[in-house]
């Protein structure tokens, strides 16, 4: 399980260091390379190969949306994914693309957060705007759910 907040550089080179807590909390087989591509909001979305075929898996198999919304979901994540092997310090040059979308500034600091089963890679304002916006939303949701979290966890 991927998890916490990481602050790490970004270097002119578009390479960033993966913290070994995160690295290492992928399977053992799956420790040389990560997938990445566009995340739900302007992150960049980061997988070991088994739950990224678990994520694509499932975009394909919904059912709640036509064959041509279906195909540009799939397609947008899928035309900016790629497969990133780590170097010998953790490390991983991140793609153009996916720099730009993300809003990445090279020579700067960016948030590499877990989030349960994979991470993301944050432009830390882009990610304090987003998460001041969304911060009353999930409290919201967290109460209108009354989970009774003593038994979800047995």
């Amino acid at each position: 399980m991927l998890y916490g907040t990481y602050r790490v550089a970004f270097d002119a080179s578009g390479r960033i260091s993966i913290p070994l807590k995160m690295r290492n909390s992928f399977p053992e087989a799956m420790r040389d390379k990560i997938w990445v591509t566009i995340g739900y909001q302007k992150c960049i979305a980061g997988y070991n190969e088994k739950e990224f075929l678990r994520f694509f898996n499932a975009l394909a198999s919904i059912r709640d949306i036509n064959e041509i919304e279906k195909s540009e979901l799939i397609g947008a994540f899928s035309k900016n994914l790629t497969d990133l092997a780590f170097d010998k310090q953790g490390r991983i040059v991140l793609p153009q693309n996916l720099i730009d979308f993300a809003e990445l500034q090279h020579g700067s600091e960016v948030l590499v957060l877990g989030v349960m089963n994979h991470l993301e890679i944050w432009n830390p304002a882009a990610h304090a705007q987003q998460a001041q916006s969304s911060l009353q939303t999930v409290q919201t949701r967290l109460r209108s759910l009354n989970l009774d979290l003593a038994t979800q966890i047995e």
